[in-house]
C-alpha cells in the first residue's frame, strides 16, 4: 500500500473535511450558482451510495470511489452552506433604512459601552400597514445609555420603533471588512435607539440553558467587582477565567497582542487544559481502581462543560470544550486515542452546527495551534534533554510556544500584520503565571462566602495579575519587541503554510519529493514578494479616503506616505480609514499635516472647502475641489472656483448629499461621491 493510501486510511476524515470546507468557501463567496435543494440532495445520496458500491468492486482503482465521495461531500458543503445562509438572511418584509416598528428578543448578553448599551437581537415580528407580520433577522442594536438600558438582560423582548440600517461594505482600499465580520455571525442589520424608541415587553424569553449560563457568569463577575480590584486587574481575570473581554483597556490589549500573548485573554483550549490539570490533580485519588477512574473521567467532562457554562457559553469556549471533550472521550472508552482523528471529528461537528465557523479567527487559530503542537512538539522537544525539573519545564514551554507560533504565525501576520519577536520570553512568563492566576481566580469564587479568606485571596490575585501586566507591558516597551507592517496576500499565506508543511514532512518522514515541493513553493512566494516590492517602489498615487469626519488624503511616493487632513480634532479616525492601505503599500515613512486646505501634488492640486463660501470676484483654479461638512450653494461655488472635478466627502447627511448631487446634475458638474468609495488617482512615475 502506498504512503498516500496509508495516510488516507489512517485519517479518513481528512479528505471529507477538506471537500466540505471547499464547498463552504464556494457557497460563502458566491462562486457557484444557488443549487436546487431537492435535486442536489438526490445527487449527494446517489454519489455516496455509488462510492460505497464501487469500493466493493475488486478491479476498480481506489481513486474512483474516493473521487465520487469527495465530489458528493463538496456538493453537500455547498448546499448546506447555501441553506444555512438563506435561513439566517433578513426577511423580505423588513424595509432597510426606513423607520419601522418591530419586536425583538435579546439573544446575547448586553455589553455596556461608554455611551451606549450594545445588544444582539433576533427580530420576531414587524408592523406592516398597521398589521403585525412574522419576521426574522439578526441585528446589532445600540441603546442610548441610561438606567433602563443598563437593566436589559438576555431573553428580554423589546418593542422598538427605529430605522434598521444595512451594514456598509468597506469603502476604503484594504479597510477592515466589518460587513463580512458580522455576516459570519449572521448579523445583517444595525440600529441606534434613544430612550423614547424602545420599551421592554417581556422577560425570560431566551434559551433557559443560555440564560442560566449568562446569569451564572454575571454573578461571578460581580464577585470579582466586589473584590476592590482596579479596572485593569478586573478586566484581565474576567477575560482569562470567564471569557468576558469587553472591559480590557485598548492600550493594555495592544501590549498583549504585540508581544504574542493575546491568546491568554480569551478562554481557549489552554485555559480548559489548565482547569482540567487542576481538577485532575485534585481527583488523583480516584486513579487506583478502573471503575473510579472512569467515574473520574465523567466528572472531568462534566466540569469542563460546567466551566463552559460559567463563561456564558461563548463561541470560543464552546469550540475549546468540544475539541477537548472529543479528545477526553476517546480515553474514557479505553480506546487507543488518535488525537488527530479526535480533532478532525470535533472540527467536523462544529462546522455541521455552523459552517461559517470556518471564518472565525479564533476557530482558525485554535485548530492550527493544536495541530501544530501535536505534530511538531515532539520533534523540537527531542532536540535537547534537560537534567533538572526546572530546565525540563522551561524547555517544554519553549517547545510548545515555538510549535504553536510556527503554526499560527503566517495567519497572525495576514490578519494583524505583525510578528512578536520576543514571543518565547513572553510565553515562558505568561504560561508560567496563567495556572496560578486561574487557580487563584477559582479560589476567590469558591471562598467568596467567607469574607476574610475572600479578601486575602483577591488581594493575592490582584498582585499576581498586576505583575503579569507589568511584565507584558515591559516586554512590549523593549526596542524591536514586534515587527509591524507585515503584509501577506491570501495566496502568500497559503504558500507559507505549504512551505512549512512540506519542509517538516521532509524532516520528519524523509520524503524527498517534499523537499522539491518546499523549495518550489518558496520560489513562488519570493517571486510574488519581489513583484510587490517592485510595485511599491514605483508607486506614485493619491488616495482620497471615504471618511465621515474630515477629508483624509494620502500621497504615496514609493515607501513614503504624506497624509493631509483639514480638521485636527478628527485625527483619531485617520488610522481606521488609512492603516490597511498604508500596510498594503508597505509605507515606512509617514508624515502628517493637519489644517491642510490647499494641497499641491505637482501634477495635480486640490482645495478642501469646509467653511461657508463668501462671494468674491477673484476666481481660484484647482484640479479637484473637495466639499466637506458645510452645505454650499453650488452657483456660488461655480462663481468662485474653476475646477475639473467636484468631490463630495462622507461628512454630509443623506438629505444634504441628495441636494448637492441634484445641483451637480442640474449644473452639469462632474462630481465624485466619496460616501460610496474612496478615490484613487494615479500620478506619473515615481
Amino acid at each position: 500500500m502506498s504512503t498516500t493510501a496509508t495516510f488516507w486510511s489512517k485519517y479518513p476524515l481528512t479528505r471529507v473535511l477538506i471537500a466540505f470546507i471547499v464547498g463552504i468557501l464556494l457557497a460563502f463567496y458566491n462562486l457557484i450558482i444557488p443549487l436546487n435543494p431537492v435535486i442536489s440532495l438526490i445527487c449527494i445520496l446517489i454519489g455516496i451510495s455509488l462510492s460505497i458500491f464501487l469500493q466493493k468492486i475488486e478491479n476498480i482503482p481506489g481513486w474512483i470511489p474516493a473521487f465520487v465521495l469527495i465530489i458528493s461531500i463538496l456538493l453537500a458543503g455547498i448546499l448546506y452552506t447555501q441553506i444555512y445562509i438563506k435561513h439566517h438572511e433578513v426577511a423580505d418584509n423588513i424595509c432597510c433604512n426606513t423607520t419601522q416598528t418591530f419586536t425583538a428578543t435579546i439573544c446575547e448578553a448586553p455589553i455596556e459601552k461608554s455611551n451606549s448599551v450594545k445588544l444582539i437581537v433576533n427580530i420576531n415580528d414587524i408592523q406592516v400597514d398597521s398589521a403585525w407580520q412574522p419576521s426574522k433577522g439578526k441585528a446589532l442594536l445600540y441603546l442610548a445609555k441610561d438606567s433602563l438600558a443598563l437593566q436589559t438582560k438576555y431573553g428580554d423582548k423589546l418593542l422598538i420603533a427605529a430605522k434598521l440600517n444595512t451594514i456598509d461594505a468597506p469603502k476604503n482600499p484594504h479597510e477592515f471588512n466589518y460587513q463580512r465580520h458580522l455576516k459570519v455571525k449572521n448579523i445583517y442589520l444595525q440600529s441606534y435607539c434613544n430612550s423614547t424608541q424602545w420599551t421592554t415587553l417581556d422577560t425570560h424569553q431566551g434559551n433557559p440553558i443560555m440564560a442560566f449560563s449568562i446569569g451564572l457568569r454575571n454573578k461571578f463577575l460581580q464577585i470579582f467587582k466586589d473584590a476592590d480590584m482596579s479596572m485593569q486587574e478586573y478586566s484581565i481575570i474576567a477575560a482569562m477565567l470567564l471569557g468576558c473581554d469587553d472591559y480590557i483597556d485598548p492600550e493594555l490589549s495592544k501590549s498583549y497582542s504585540s508581544v504574542g500573548a493575546s491568546h491568554i485573554l480569551c478562554v481557549s483550549g489552554m485555559h480548559i487544559g489548565i482547569i482540567y490539570m487542576i481538577l485532575n490533580f485534585l481527583l488523583s485519588f480516584m486513579d487506583k481502581k478502573p471503575s473510579t477512574k472512569k467515574l473520574k473521567s465523567i466528572i472531568l467532562l462534566l466540569f469542563i462543560w460546567l466551566y463552559a457554562c460559567m463563561t456564558g457559553l461563548s463561541p470560543s469556549v464552546m469550540r475549546a470544550a468540544t475539541m477537548f471533550s472529543f479528545v477526553a472521550f476517546a480515553g474514557l472508552l479505553n480506546r487507543k486515542n488518535n488525537i488527530y482523528n479526535s480533532l478532525l471529528t470535533s472540527m467536523t461537528l462544529l462546522l455541521i452546527i455552523n459552517p461559517l465557523n470556518i471564518f472565525a479567527v479564533g476557530f482558525q487559530f485554535s485548530y492550527l495551534a493544536v495541530f501544530g503542537i501535536v505534530w511538531l512538539n515532539k520533534l523540537f522537544y527531542n532536540l535537547y534533554t534537560c537534567k533538572t525539573k526546572l530546565g525540563n519545564y522551561l524547555w517544554n514551554i519553549i517547545c510548545v510556544s515555538l510549535t504553536a507560533q510556527i503554526s499560527i504565525a503566517p495567519l497572525s501576520a495576514f490578519y494583524f500584520h505583525q510578528f512578536p519577536n520576543y514571543f518565547l520570553l513572553t510565553n515562558v512568563i505568561v504560561i508560567t503565571l496563567a495556572p496560578f492566576v486561574i487557580g487563584l481566580g477559582i479560589a476567590v469564587l469558591t471562598c467568596s462566602f467567607w469574607a476574610p479568606l475572600y479578601k486575602l485571596l483577591a488581594y493575592c490575585l490582584t498582585l499576581l495579575i498586576r505583575l503579569m501586566n507589568n511584565l507584558v507591558v515591559g516586554i512590549d516597551n523593549i526596542p524591536y519587541s514586534s515587527t509591524k507592517g507585515i503584509c501577506f496576500s491570501p495566496i502568500q499565506t497559503i504558500l507559507i503554510y505549504i512551505f512549512i508543511a512540506t519542509l517538516f514532512c521532509a524532516l520528519l518522514y524523509k520524503y524527498k519529493d517534499c523537499i522539491f515541493l518546499s523549495l518550489s513553493t518558496l520560489i513562488v512566494f519570493l517571486s510574488l514578494e519581489f513583484y510587490n516590492q517592485f510595485r511599491v517602489n514605483h508607486l506614485n498615487e493619491i488616495v482620497i479616503y471615504s471618511s465621515r469626519s474630515t477629508p483624509i488624503i494620502d500621497h504615496f511616493q514609493g515607501r513614503n506616505c504624506t497624509c493631509y487632513y483639514s480638521d485636527c480634532s478628527c485625527i483619531k479616525n485617520i488610522d481606521f480609514s488609512c492603516q490597511g492601505n498604508r500596510i498594503y503599500n508597505r509605507s515606512k515613512n509617514i508624515e502628517s499635516y493637519g489644517n491642510s486646505h490647499y494641497i499641491d501634488f505637482g501634477e495635480k492640486n486640490c482645495l478642501i472647502i469646509d467653511q461657508p463660501i463668501i462671494p468674491n470676484d477673484e476666481k481660484i483654479t484647482v484640479n479637484y475641489l473637495i466639499l466637506s461638512q458645510q452645505l454650499q450653494n453650488m452657483e456660488t461655488i461655480c462663481q468662485r472656483f474653476s475646477f475639473d472635478t467636484l468631490i463630495i466627502d462622507g461628512s454630509f447627511s443623506y438629505y444634504q448629499r441628495e441636494k448637492l448631487l441634484s445641483s451637480c446634475e442640474r449644473l452639469n458638474i462632474k462630481y465624485i461621491d466619496l460616501s460610496q468609495q474612496a478615490l484613487i488617482l494615479p500620478l506619473g512615475k515615481s
